[in-house]
C-alpha cells in the first residue's frame, strides 16, 4: 500500500522533471534576447509583486543574495531593469522593471500560452485545476519548511560567528 507521503514523493518528482523540461524549452526561447531563465523568474517577481529589494528576491529562492545581484546587474546592463531608492529608508535600491522589461517579458508570457495551449488542451480542465491545488498546497507546506530550516541556519551561523570572536 503507498503511503500519502509516497505519493507526494512521485508528485514532486515529476514536477521536479516537468520544471526542468519546461526550463529547457524556455531557456530556448530566451537565447535571443541573452537573459536566463533565472533573471526572467526574477522579472516575473518584480512584475507580479512590484519593486523588491535584492534581499527580498533572494529570500525567495535558495541563493546567495550576491547572485540575485549579479542577475541583477545584468538585467540593468541590456535595460530590462532599474534600480530605484528605496522611499522606506533612503539607503538601499529596489528593482524595478523598465518599460523594455515589461514589453519583453509580455512577449515571453504570449510566447508560453501559444506553446502550452498545444498540450494543455490534451488534459482536461477539472486536472489542471487539481494538478495546481496539489503544487499549491504543497508549495505553501514547503515554504513553511523552508523558512524553518533558513531561521536554523541563521541561528547556527549567529552561534558559530560567536564563537569565533570569543576564540580571538
Amino acid at each position: 500500500m503507498t503511503t500519502s507521503a509516497e505519493k507526494m514523493m512521485s508528485v514532486l518528482t515529476l514536477a521536479s522533471k516537468l520544471y526542468f523540461k519546461l526550463s529547457a524549452v524556455g531557456a530556448d526561447s530566451l537565447k535571443e534576447s541573452g537573459v536566463s531563465p533565472g533573471q526572467r523568474a526574477l522579472m516575473e517577481d518584480v512584475s507580479r509583486l512590484g519593486p523588491q529589494s535584492i534581499g527580498a528576491l533572494a529570500a525567495m529562492r535558495p541563493v546567495a543574495k550576491q547572485y540575485v545581484q549579479k542577475l541583477v546587474s545584468d538585467l540593468v546592463e541590456i535595460g530590462f531593469a532599474e534600480l530605484t531608492p528605496n522611499p522606506a529608508d533612503g539607503r538601499s535600491k529596489l528593482v524595478e522593471l523598465t518599460a523594455a522589461g515589461r514589453d519583453r517579458l509580455e512577449t515571453w508570457r504570449r510566447a508560453d500560452l501559444k506553446r502550452l495551449e498545444a498540450f494543455a488542451s490534451t488534459i482536461p480542465d477539472r486536472d489542471i485545476d487539481r494538478a495546481l491545488s496539489v503544487l499549491t498546497a504543497a508549495h505553501a507546506a514547503l515554504q513553511d519548511e523552508v523558512a524553518r530550516l533558513q531561521t536554523k541556519e541563521a541561528s547556527a551561523k549567529t552561534s558559530a560567528d560567536g564563537a569565533k570572536r570569543r576564540v580571538r
